[in-house]
């Protein structure tokens, strides 16, 4: 009996450990968006007329450290697609799916491209939902690395 039980628990584990392994790269943990200064957040803009009460999804960018969040607030089949685009080249990209997930940048991930410009240099965020090809809720917003543009 306790054979059978070690081995169900065992399996247990395993199964959630290999979720986790598999989800983990790709998710982020969902940041609390009351954003230390200076900060700004950009919502999707289909909120209206959809029946929900809030956009499908929304951005975080904390200037410090260049910290970016992309994260969807539904699991309706929609993924919230991010651009960042600097000196109008696009920079790099993130896509969260599933309510509640949240995919993450910033300058200490490792990659270069997270390493936003100060100052003077224009950056454009592009947030919108995305299913299959089909897009909605398309928002815009253009900010420098330390204060609004």
């Amino acid at each position: 009996m306790f054979r059978k039980a070690l081995i169900t628990a065992v399996a247990a584990l395993a199964a959630t450990a290999g979720t986790v392994a598999v989800a983990s790269p790709a998710v982020a943990a969902a940041p609390s968006c009351s954003l230390t200064s200076p900060g700004h957040e950009l919502f999707t803009s289909e909120a209206t007329g959809t029946g929900h009460p809030v956009p499908g999804g929304y951005l975080c960018f904390v200037e410090d450290g260049d910290k970016v969040w992309v994260c969807d607030n539904y699991g309706d089949g929609w993924g919230v697609f991010l651009e960042v685009i600097v000196g109008g080249s696009l920079r790099y990209s993130l896509r969260a799916d599933g309510s509640g997930n949240c995919s993450y940048a910033g300058v200490g991930d490792g990659y270069s491209s997270h390493d936003l410009p100060e100052n003077a240099t224009p950056i454009t965020f592009h947030i919108y939902r995305v299913k299959g090809s089909s897009t909605s809720g398309s928002n815009v917003a253009t900010y420098k690395n330390d204060g609004k543009y």
